[in-house]
Order: structure tokens, then sequence, then C-alpha cells
């Protein structure tokens, strides 16, 4: 899904990229591996592989594995590092990288009550400390009534992640599906999506898969096996 709420440009200060790369310098060493982020991620009851946090960074880095996705065997390069230089320009460029990702991610979540999880609350609390512009502000916390996809009131990394890298939530495939199979018409069903905030061709294209190829299912990863649940009071 792409967002339908338009959110004006904004650079981060540097003053803040400096206080967020204190969370994954943990050795404080002007560079992070694999081993701070599995911590970073950790944090959050995520426990993506070796190789995932390896590409992670070297994603990061816009660097390709080793090894081509061909080979049986992907061997783990050994030292992959993050500097703060590569940290500061992939924040300016606002990649849209599971490692900026969850740089963003953790810049936002600063609630001690809701920690692991974002708010509208944090999300202003963080920008208007920053002096971020308010037409910037208010387009970020509306954003959050498009990702939270559960309606639970607080946002968690997988529904983050899935919103900034555009992957569609399996709920909206299941209720494609559903409707297919009801006979609902075309129209209708796209009518609807187009509203949720799909882009044209990308609504097509899931419409003509599922009626192709039956119920799409997206491909699990380390992101579904969370264990950090939230329960808090109303």
């Amino acid at each position: 899904m792409q967002p339908d709420i338009e959110v004006m440009e904004y650079i981060e200060p540097e003053a803040t990229t400096k206080k967020l790369w204190k969370l994954f310098d943990l050795n404080k060493r002007n560079y992070f591996t694999k081993t701070e982020l599995k911590t970073i991620f950790k944090s959050l009851g995520l426990y993506p592989s070796l190789q995932e946090l390896t590409d992670i960074i070297l994603e990061a880095k816009q660097k390709p594995t080793l090894e081509s996705s061909d080979s049986p065997k992907r061997s783990i390069p050994i030292g992959v590092k993050m500097r703060y230089r590569e940290f500061r320009a992939m924040r300016e460029r606002g990649d849209i990288t599971t490692l900026n990702v969850i740089a963003e991610f953790k810049k936002y979540d600063v609630d001690m009550i809701t920690r692991g999880f974002l708010t509208k609350r944090s999300i202003r609390r963080v920008l208007e400390e920053e002096g971020a512009p308010k037409p910037y502000i208010e387009g970020k916390v509306k954003e959050v009534e498009l990702i939270d996809d559960d309606r639970d009131g607080v946002i968690s990394f997988k529904e983050f992640h899935d919103y900034l890298k555009h992957t569609t939530p399996q709920s909206w495939l299941d209720w494609v599906y559903e409707n297919v199979s009801r006979g609902i018409p075309s129209d209708e069903i796209m009518r609807i999506m187009l509203e949720n905030g799909f882009e044209d061709r990308e609504a097509r294209e899931i419409l003509l898969l599922t009626k192709r190829e039956g119920r799409l299912a997206q491909e699990k990863t380390f992101l579904d096996k969370a264990k950090l649940y939230a329960i808090f009071p109303k």
C-alpha cells in the first residue's frame, strides 16, 4: 500500500542523528556490527538470523551479499561494519531500508508506558523536541492512522516496517480473496482498495493474482515471530 497522506520534506538535525546513533553504537567504537544490531532487534522481541542481520547492514551500505541467492550456501561476511558517516548519509537520504526503518522506529520509541511500540503522542513529542516544522509534525501524526493496521492505538515494528516498505498487509490479501470468492464485482473491490490508500496499479495486480492463483500470502520473515506483546490500559 502507498500512503495517501503527503508529509513535507524534512531532514532531521544532526544532533538528533547523533543521539540516535548512540542507540546503535553500544560499544562506543564509532561503528556497529550485527552483534549490536541483534541487541536492538531483541529489544523489540525480534530475533533475525546472523545472515539476516548481515543482509540488513549490507542493504543499508548499498552493497550486495558475497554470494548470489541462487547458491545453496551463502557465506556470512565477517566484520561488516556500519560507520557514523554511512549512518548519517542514510538518514539524510531517507533510505527505505530495514536498517533505516528500525532507526526511525527507535527514534520515536520513547514512551516508557508503551515501550516497544509507537503512538501519536510519542511521535509528536520527539518531533516537537527537535524543532520540526508544525506541518511536518501533523503529517507524521496523521500517518499513525494509516499504519495502525489493527486499530489498537499503538504501532508495532512490523506495522511500521510494512507501511514504509509498502508491503501489503496479510489482512488485505485475505479481504480481497474473500470478496473475490463471494463474487463481489471487481470494480467495487477496486473502489474500496483505492479509497484505502492503494495505488491503481498495485490494486489491479493483487486482484488479478488473486483471481488467477487464489489466496495470496506474504512470505514469512523474522518480523512475523515477534515475542513482544502490547497490553495497555484504555
